[in-house]
């Protein structure tokens, strides 16, 4: 893994200074190096700057309404349509 040293430190047997490009021996190594900000990778591209891109909104559409014409009123619903679980028995 190819890094770039952030700040001057010891690795692998030698000093290395701010800016210096050095190889990791593993890829664990890397990992490391780059979570604890001693090293950067030199692989991946630097991050833009200024603006980032606009959000344009998506306008949704609006549910169905449903009439209330289509529903019966609550007294005149059948009794036995509702159940409660203590009045079921297991098969």
């Amino acid at each position: 893994m190819r890094l770039k040293a952030r700040r001057s430190f010891r690795y692998a047997g030698r000093r290395l200074e701010v800016d210096e490009e050095f190889d990791t021996k593993s890829e664990r190594d890397g990992v490391l190096l780059v979570a604890v900000g001693s090293a950067a990778n030199v692989d991946l591209p630097k991050p833009r700057r200024g603006r980032p891109p606009k959000v344009t909104k998506v306008e949704t559409p609006e549910p169905p309404k449903v009439a209330a014409d289509d529903f019966p009123p609550p007294d005149e619903m059948e009794a036995g349509r509702f159940y409660n679980r203590r009045d079921m028995e297991a098969e």
